[in-house]
């Protein structure tokens, strides 16, 4: 709960992945870091907010048939304020954000 969150706080999402395409087969483990950056105010088309900054790092290490594959995503930060959830996110090429609340 965000009641909780406190700067520095983190926590690791993992997913586990397998599949199959004719005779191809493929794993995939896809590992996500967030971390709480801070309480701030946010500013988007829905209103301001004082809201959770939280940096997101992920990562994908796979396998299709015998060819390995490793990719960083670029560093995605989001916002979240309470009772609302999700009011921006953002990283190096694109940003999207919240344009209407209905209560």
């Amino acid at each position: 709960a965000a009641a909780e969150w406190k700067p520095g706080l983190s926590w690791t999402q993992v997913w586990t992945l397998a599949g199959r395409r004719g005779l191809l087969s493929g794993t995939a483990v896809v590992s996500s870091r967030s971390q709480v950056l801070g309480h701030e105010s946010v500013t988007v088309p829905a209103g301001t907010f004082m809201a959770w900054k939280v940096s997101i790092k992920t990562v994908l290490d796979a396998k299709m048939g015998f060819v390995p594959l490793h990719q960083d995503f670029p560093e995605q930060i989001q916002w979240y304020a309470e009772n609302v959830g999700l009011v921006r996110t953002e990283d190096a090429k694109r940003r999207t954000e919240l344009l209407r609340l209905q209560k």
